[in-house]
């Protein structure tokens, strides 16, 4: 666990950086140049785009990383398994062409009333789903030969980098807004065209399978597998960007730019669980194919308090300094009305983050099939939930909705873990957080402001940020909550010294 989390630590500084671009982006410039209408639908496209991609992959990411090791090679050849990976996504974007074509007239009258922006521009659906299939693909390949810091880097900073450039150059007047969305799909190809030269310097470019080890039994099963993963992927797609989807119907593209905004400030507490999930999850799955269930339990707990320490120390960040990043903001007293979606969505996926690897158990074991009929029932709730709550509520209701469906599937996810293995993601340590996260938040919310306006709020965040910082990190470092993060942490001070 302690080589997974040096390599993680890599992918998370890139990623935090990333952070940095991504809160400049949003947050200032974002919401400065495009109005809440624009910034929402470029949202949506991006929304609708990665849940049809999680539909036409046929679970191919999946099928990498489960199957990855029957083709792995010292030479990185791994025996043309990105050729079939490519050529198997590939029909699958041919399936959702076709099914793209049969639900158009569907996807007119539901829009056309509340959001005929994405009418309009509906045509960019089609690019940017192929630039989400690939980037994903190539993403999971690059994961499984343990490299993960490139991907993070083109998917965090560059493309966070060039579409500031953009955003820039349309507030600056110097194109039109169609062009700036022209080029914000484009930029995903030229993501996937990073992803492509990086592969290929690595020597893991070779596309043409080896006969022998593609036999029909071969076949059969990553058939059969991407079957339910697919199933599992669009039910996981329907789950978290449902939300999106309904209140494009119901309220309109400038509902859905607040909501993103806020949805991606509460999202950010997930930037630690993503970089070490990446690098954990082969190792997990090759310890459920060998039996070694204690090994898999030992990553699911170290993964959970790992991941919950650092999540929490981000959640109480953003709450506790959430005002002045309204004020802060361009047009904050509008998106202002996103405050309660920070908190719904932020509390539960902390829940959901706190759960550890019960989800990657599920799908790498024998048991995959009841993991895709938990995400589709699911699913259903989800379009329960919003179809009740957003005519009520509005954004807080998509909110609402999300966080109910996040907390059920984080339960009964943990329980069938609990249940078919004995393997609880909770220790006495996770408590500790928990305590250790009230008492710091007390503190930060205690703490007077410094001044008013802009730069009030930006001396009040500061200070705040790094007296709640310094509290916790010292109780988290003097306590002995996370082994791994006491090695980091004492590794980088010697380093320093």
């Amino acid at each position: 666990m302690g080589i997974v989390l040096r390599q993680s630590f890599k992918a998370s500084v890139v990623t935090y950086a990333g952070v940095v671009l991504g809160v400049a982006n949003t947050l200032l410039l974002a919401t400065k140049f495009l109005s809440e209408s624009q910034l929402g639908l470029t949202r949506s496209l991006l929304d609708f785009s990665l849940l049809a991609s999680s539909f036409a992959l046929m679970g191919a990411p999946g099928i990498a990383d489960r199957f990855f090791a029957f083709f792995r090679q010292e030479n990185g050849r791994h025996n043309g398994f990105l050729g079939f990976l490519l050529t198997y996504a590939t029909a699958g974007y041919g399936l959702f062409l076709l099914t793209f074509l049969l639900i158009r007239p569907f996807y007119v009258r539901l829009f056309q009333a509340q959001s005929p922006e994405l009418i309009t521009y509906g045509s960019y659906l089609l690019p940017l789903t192929a630039f989400c299939m690939l980037q994903a693909l190539l993403e999971a390949y690059c994961r499984n030969n343990q490299r993960i810091t490139v991907p993070t880097l083109l998917r965090e900073v560059y493309l966070k980098l060039v579409n500031m450039a953009l955003i820039l150059a349309y507030g600056l007047g110097l194109i039109r807004f169609e062009i700036y969305l022209f080029g914000y799909v484009m930029l995903y190809g030229t993501v996937c065209f990073g992803l492509l030269v990086y592969m290929a310097r690595q020597g893991w470019l070779h596309l043409r399978p080896t006969r022998r080890h593609f036999s029909r039994g071969m076949l059969f099963d990553m058939g059969q597998y991407g079957l339910f993963v697919i199933l599992g992927a669009i039910g996981t797609g329907l789950v978290t960007r449902l939300d999106t989807f309904m209140l494009s119907g119901y309220m309109g593209q400038a509902d859905v730019g607040i909501f993103a905004v806020a949805v991606l400030m509460a999202s950010l507490i997930e930037i630690p669980r993503k970089s070490l999930t990446q690098m954990t999850a082969p190792l997990l799955a090759q310890s459920l194919q060998t039996g070694d269930i204690e090994r898999a339990a030992a990553l699911h707990q170290k993964a959970a308090i790992n991941q919950f320490v650092l999540a929490m120390l981000l959640f109480l960040g953003i709450w506790c300094n959430l005002d002045d990043i309204f004020t802060l903001m361009a047009k904050g007293e509008s998106y202002r009305r996103g405050t309660w979606v920070v908190l719904f969505i932020a509390v539960a996926k902390l829940i959901d983050i706190s759960a550890g690897l019960s989800s990657e158990i599920i799908g790498y074991s024998r048991f995959f099939r009841v993991g895709t009929l938990m995400v589709g029932f699911l699913a259903l709730l989800t379009w329960a939930f919003n179809r009740w709550l957003i005519p009520l509520y509005g954004i807080s209701g998509a909110a609402a909705a999300t966080a109910l469906t996040l907390l059920m599937y984080s339960i009964v996810r943990a329980a069938f873990v609990w249940w078919k293995f004995r393997i609880l993601p909770f220790t006495p340590r996770t408590l500790l957080v928990v305590g250790l996260g009230l008492l710091t938040f007390l503190i930060g919310w205690l703490m007077p402001a410094v001044g008013t306006g802009p730069w009030g709020a930006v001396l009040t965040m500061l200070l705040r940020s790094t007296f709640m910082t310094l509290v916790y990190v010292g109780l988290a470092w003097r306590l002995n909550i996370s082994e791994e993060f006491n090695a980091l942490a004492e590794g980088m001070l010697r380093r320093k010294g």
